[in-house]
């Protein structure tokens, strides 16, 4: 699942899944594969297959939540540098972990956990040709180099360039917010917030990959609703309290600069 961290919470990142752009391409967004129409066999047990040297299936376990059934995956960092994100294909679903925009990446020797419907994992079975109801695929660590399946560690790479290249164009925009009056600091936000939403995700004339305009589109859209969390809390904090908020947010993004 592809969790996008804004902050790291209990579970390190949000998940979200893509269906319907590309096998193993993550948005971040919470989504879920439409198997309404999947049968779940009496007896299944889901099939894993770990692709990636990094990660380490810790144990699984299944859970009953309401009427249905998730299956709890523990990962482990087994390696030595600190992950950005990792993919994995759950039943038809391509999902991605990323821990990009949170406090702290995935460390070495840190525990993370999937949780995924058996009705998902189940979906597989409708098809031919995937080797395993679960499969991880690929990791991106900080600095820029990956494992797992080349095709997969390609599309994590894309997109965090994406992503890299729209943070280094939302910073300016903090900077010059920081500059504002933050006494009628509600103007000041709302015109961040539409500047941000609508920096271009791609140039014309240029051959950029899928997974590369995604990463930009993401971080449109997350810092956006950010921004506009920030301003619908202006009851709370006003003045330097505010501008010190914006300020940790331009510190924020400056360190996801610093990740790639």
């Amino acid at each position: 699942m592809l969790r996008f961290s804004l902050p790291r919470i209990p579970r390190i990142a949000t998940a979200c899944a893509c269906i319907g752009i590309a096998l193993g391409i993550g948005v971040w967004a919470s989504a879920r594969v439409l198997v309404s129409d999947i049968t779940i066999p009496q007896g299944f047990e889901p099939t894993i297959v770990n692709k990636t040297k990094a990660l380490q299936i810790v144990s699984t376990t299944k859970i009953q939540r309401d009427q249905d059934y998730v299956l709890r995956v523990t990962l482990k960092n087994v390696s030595g540098k600190n992950i950005v994100s990792y993919t994995y294909l759950a039943g038809e679903a391509g999902i991605t972990n990323s821990f990009g925009l949170s406090e702290k990446l995935f460390s070495p020797g840190e525990t993370s956990d999937e949780y995924l419907p058996f009705e998902n994992l189940a979906a597989r079975a409708a098809f031919s040709g995937r080797e395993a109801d679960l499969v991880f695929e690929g990791v991106w660590f900080e600095g820029g180099t990956g494992d797992g399946e080349p095709k997969f560690v390609k599309q994590l790479g894309d997109e965090y360039a994406g992503l890299k290249e729209q943070a280094r164009r939302i910073v300016p925009l903090l900077r010059k917010a920081l500059q504002g009056s933050y006494d009628t600091e509600d103007g000041t936000l709302t015109e961040l917030e539409l500047q941000i939403s609508q920096l271009p995700v791609e140039e014309s004339a240029s051959s950029q990959s899928l997974d590369y305009k995604l990463g930009r589109s993401t971080a449109n859209r997350q810092f956006a609703s950010r921004v506009k969390e920030l301003r619908e809390n202006k009851n709370n904090t006003f003045g330097t309290n505010r501008k010190a908020e914006i300020a940790g947010k331009l510190a924020a993004w400056e360190q996801t600069l610093m990740r790639f």
